[in-house]
C-alpha cells in the first residue's frame, strides 16, 4: 500500500498556523478592541491588558501544542494501521499499539478541557449578568414600595370628623428600608441620590404638621419619621456642609435629641419650637428666626448666631455654648439672663445693652468675614488651650 502523501510536520505546520499565527494576526490587526472585548465577554475587566494577554497567547500555543500533538499520534495511527501487516506486529508493538491509543485519548480529554475554557468562562460572566439583571429588578422593585410607603397616609377619626394623616409607622419603616439600600451599596441609590431624596423629604413634610397635633395646642413631638430622615441626612451629608437653607420646622414642636452636625439653617424658620438634649456642632444660624423658640440641656459647638436683629428667644435653660460667635445681632437685657457674652466671640456689629460689659476679647471693629473667621478661629485655639492647662493643673 502507497505511504500517506501528508506528513506529520505538515500538520503540526498546518496547527500552528491555525492556532498561533493567525491569532497573533488578528491581535497585532486591533490589539486593543478584541482584547477589551475578550476581557468584558471572559469577565476578566480586573486583569491588566499585558496580563490578559499573555495568559490568552499561553492558552492559544497550549491548545496548538495539544491539537499539534493529537494529529500527529492520530497519523501515526493510521500509519500503523494501513501500513503493517497485522501478521508482523510483535507482542511489544501490540502493547505499545494500547498504550498509544489510551495516549491519544488522554490528549483528546486534555484539547476539550482546555477549549472549553472560554465557554465555561463565557457561561459563567452571563449568568453572572443574568443574577445581577435580577437583583437589579429586585433592587428597583424595593425602592418602587419603599417610595410608594413614604406617601401612606391614614384615617384619622377626631371629634367625629375624619382627616387624613401621615403613616408614621409605615413611613418610619420605609426610611429604614432605603437606609439598608443604600448602605447595602446598590449602584442605584448612590449616596448623592439618598442625600437628595433626604433633603427632599425634610423639605415637603416638615413644615406641615399632622391633623391630630393641630388639634392639640400643646407642644408636640415631632414626628418619628421626620427624627429619623434627620439622623439619616446627617450621617450620610459627606465632607461639605449641608445646605437647610430657607426649611421650615413646625410650630409648637419637641424636638428631641437631635444631633446636627455642619448644617446651615441661612433664612430658616425655626420659630416657636422646643429643643431638648439636641446637639448643634458647627451649625450656622443666619438670619434665622429663632422667635419664640426654646433649648433646653442642649450642647452649642462652634455654632455661628448671626444676621438677625435680636435673639428673640423664648428660653435657654442648661445649655451649653463652647466655641460659637455673635454677628449682627442685638443682644436684649433678657438673653443676657441666659446667655454669658464672655463665653462668645463677636466683633462691633454685636450691640449690647448700655449697662452691661462688653468682654475684652470682642472685636472693636466691624471684621469682613475672612478677618472674622481667621479672629475667631484663634480665639477657639485659645480657649482650647487654656481648658488644656487647666486640667492639667
Amino acid at each position: 500500500m502507497p505511504d500517506i502523501p501528508v506528513s506529520p510536520l505538515y500538520l503540526c505546520l498546518v496547527a500552528a498556523f491555525a492556532f498561533v499565527v493567525l491569532p497573533l494576526g488578528i491581535l497585532q490587526d486591533r490589539p486593543r478592541e478584541i482584547t477589551r472585548r475578550l476581557r468584558r465577554d471572559l469577565g476578566a475587566e480586573a486583569l491588566p491588558e499585558a496580563v490578559f494577554t499573555g495568559f490568552f497567547l499561553l492558552w492559544v500555543v497550549l491548545c496548538a501544542l495539544l491539537f499539534g500533538g493529537l494529529i500527529s499520534s492520530l497519523f501515526d495511527l493510521v500509519s500503523e494501521l494501513v501500513l503493517t501487516d497485522p501478521a508482523d506486529r510483535s507482542e511489544k508493538a501490540k502493547v505499545n499499539f494500547r498504550f498509544f491509543l489510551a495516549g491519544i485519548a488522554a490528549l483528546t480529554a486534555t484539547l476539550g478541557a482546555t477549549l472549553a475554557i472560554p465557554v465555561t468562562l463565557f457561561r459563567l460572566r452571563y449568568s453572572q449578568q443574568a443574577n445581577e439583571t435580577a437583583q437589579n429588578g429586585l433592587i428597583a422593585d424595593r425602592l418602587h414600595k419603599a417610595m410608594e410607603a413614604l406617601a401612606k397616609d391614614k384615617t384619622v377619626k377626631i371629634d367625629g370628623e375624619e382627616f387624613s394623616d401621615p403613616n408614621v409607622e409605615v413611613r418610619y419603616a420605609a426610611l429604614l428600608t432605603l437606609d439598608t439600600l443604600y448602605k447595602e451599596g446598590n449602584p442605584q441609590f448612590t449616596k448623592e441620590n439618598y442625600n437628595k431624596f433626604l433633603h427632599t423629604y425634610l423639605f415637603t413634610n416638615l413644615p406641615v404638621p399632622s391633623k391630630a397635633s393641630q388639634v392639640d395646642t400643646k407642644s408636640t413631638q415631632l414626628r418619628s419619621d421626620l427624627l429619623l430622615a434627620f439622623e439619616h441626612l446627617v450621617e450620610t451629608k459627606g465632607a461639605t456642609s449641608l445646605n437647610l437653607q430657607g426649611i421650615t420646622f413646625p410650630e409648637q414642636h419637641v424636638l428631641p435629641e437631635l444631633h446636627l452636625i455642619d448644617i446651615w439653617f441661612n433664612v430658616s424658620d425655626i420659630s416657636n419650637c422646643v429643643f431638648v438634649l439636641c446637639k448643634f456642632d458647627d451649625i450656622t444660624f443666619s438670619g434665622v428666626d429663632l422667635e419664640g423658640s426654646t433649648f433646653v440641656n442642649s450642647i452649642f459647638k462652634n455654632c455661628l448666631f448671626g444676621g438677625s436683629s435680636s435673639l428673640r428667644l423664648k428660653r435657654v435653660t442648661g445649655c451649653t455654648f463652647v466655641g460659637c460667635a455673635l454677628r449682627n445681632i442685638d443682644l436684649s437685657e433678657e438673653i443676657l439672663n441666659w446667655l454669658n457674652p464672655s463665653e462668645f466671640f463677636a466683633d462691633a456689629s454685636v450691640s449690647l445693652p448700655d449697662q452691661a460689659k462688653r468682654p475684652s476679647h470682642w472685636s472693636d471693629e466691624k471684621l469682613s468675614d475672612r478677618k472674622f473667621e481667621q479672629e475667631m478661629e484663634e480665639w477657639r485655639t485659645a480657649c482650647s488651650n487654656n481648658a488644656l492647662t487647666s486640667l492639667i493643673l
